[in-house]
């Protein structure tokens, strides 16, 4: 009966959102469902992301872009954080949703899948939340990270090794929707990444929202180790790229374990700094200043001469001036990151920061400055990418146009960063598919981007 059903998910937010989703596509396609199209589907998932307003509103949007697309009979449900940290509300106010899936149990689809498979009345409207208590419960990761083998279906696989986080910075509201760490036993998440290589994952990645303080809620120590040991015993051709480390728990160890073993680890490392003044950073509830996050990026190049650091930086926190944002100019300059994401602060209901004055800068030198921040990047990036021109490298393919394909190689993480080009023409007779793993040299780049020619 269930294989006469469809549905549709509309992903939004981060890679650890694209995980819960994973989840729920996997659920599904179990139980006999298939994906479709979303005007085709009896089910319309729309995982939504709650991190900060713009991206609130970009998921209200996108729900009701879904409501106006599906077809009429078709039953719509918003899931992800949103739903999760706004149910009441939503329930009471979103007339428009059928169904709302927080992220307790998001297994919980599968109530819903059952409601529409038998046409049954619906009993409730809210699915996969505490509504036993106010608070989002400590740990729920346990009830859905193994995924199936329904969820590796190409190239790339996320796993999510520690769902929630202790570190509580004031501007942050993750620990109001996903709670408090909750990391994933070690056997589950070998058997998941097992599942992935089997099932053609040539790239890993690696999620929380921050690894290196994984199992620190079992032991009170990072067990990263113990499970990076395990992932690099695991036989087959991937790699494994970590993504979402804390810059003030940061640990060089961690460089020297990746450079010992980089036939498995990338040395990527993703670490947002957020910013560079100590006063901000101390009313963000961080540790760390200007000095401590320069010494810690020389050092991990003082290790590992081939890494690639990624960061993020927020304009705006309430204590922001405009002597704050030359003093993050200069600091971007010094540290001569490879990539760099900007955004504007979120003022976030339930987070420390949330009562504090708003900063005395208006929007638009805020929007100006931040346009300022990703041209200075733009620039640095394009410096340090030139390094590779000359290089030879492994370029793994993500699609195929007419005349080009697209790829990237170890150094360009999925979605986020720059892109591989090289042309069909230049190939031979040769036809490569996504997925597939070809050595090129690289000619040249832009920016984030590399261009180049493959090796016959």
């Amino acid at each position: 009966m269930a294989d006469k059903f469809s549905f549709f998910i509309e992903r939004l937010g981060c890679s650890k959102n694209s995980c819960d989703a994973d989840v729920i596509y996997s659920c599904l396609i179990e139980r006999g469902w298939r994906e479709v199209k979303l005007n085709q589907a009896d089910l319309i998932i729309v995982n939504t992301c709650g991190f900060i307003e713009s991206a609130k509103e970009e998921s209200i949007e996108a729900f009701f872009q879904c409501l106006k697309t599906k077809k009429q009979d078709a039953k719509i449900v918003l899931s992800g954080c949103l739903a999760q940290r706004y149910y009441k509300s939503l329930n009471n106010e979103l007339k428009e949703a059928d169904f709302i899936l927080g992220n307790y149990d998001i297994k919980e689809i599968l109530s819903i899948a059952k409601i529409i498979e038998n046409k049954s009345p619906y009993g409730k409207k809210v699915f996969g939340v505490d509504e036993s208590a106010d608070n989002i419960p400590k740990c729920y990761s346990s009830k859905h990270i193994l995924y199936d083998q329904n969820h590796f279906k190409g190239p790339v696989g996320y796993i999510k090794i520690a769902e929630g986080c202790t570190h509580c910075c004031s501007f942050c509201a993750i620990p109001i929707i996903r709670g408090t760490l909750c990391s994933q036993s070690e056997e589950k998440l070998i058997e998941s990444i097992k599942m992935a290589v089997d099932g053609g994952a040539k790239e890993i990645n690696l999620v929380a929202q921050d690894l290196i303080n994984y199992g620190k809620d079992r032991s009170g120590k990072t067990e990263i180790y113990s499970l990076l040991e395990k992932i690099c015993a695991i036989s087959g051709n991937f790699k494994v790229r970590m993504l979402y480390i804390h810059p003030d728990f940061f640990e060089l160890e961690l460089v020297k374990f990746i450079h010992n073993h980089s036939y498995r680890l990338i040395p990527y490392f993703d670490i947002p700094f957020q910013h560079s003044s100590t006063a901000i950073l101390r009313s963000m509830g961080r540790t760390g200043d200007k000095d401590k996050y320069l010494r810690l990026i020389d050092d991990i190049r003082r290790i590992e001469k081939e890494s690639i650091i990624r960061s993020t930086f927020m304009l705006g926190y309430p204590l922001e001036t405009k002597k704050s944002i030359n003093e993050l100019k200069e600091f971007i300059r010094l540290a001569d990151l490879d990539y760099s994401g900007f955004f504007i602060y979120s003022k976030e209901e339930g987070t420390p920061a949330f009562n504090l004055e708003s900063s005395v800068l208006s929007k638009k030198y805020l929007n100006e400055s931040l346009e300022e921040m990703k041209a200075l990047q733009e620039e640095i990036s394009d410096k340090r990418f030139s390094r590779f021109v000359k290089s030879q490298q492994y370029a793994l393919i993500e699609d195929v146009t007419d005349d080009t394909y697209i790829s990237r190689i170890w150094a360009q993480a999925e979605d986020v960063d720059g892109l591989t080009f090289f042309d069909k023409c230049t190939s031979a007779d040769r036809k490569y598919n996504k997925g597939d793993i070809v050595k090129v040299r690289i000619l040249a780049n832009d920016s984030y981007d590399l261009y180049a020619q493959e090796i016959n």
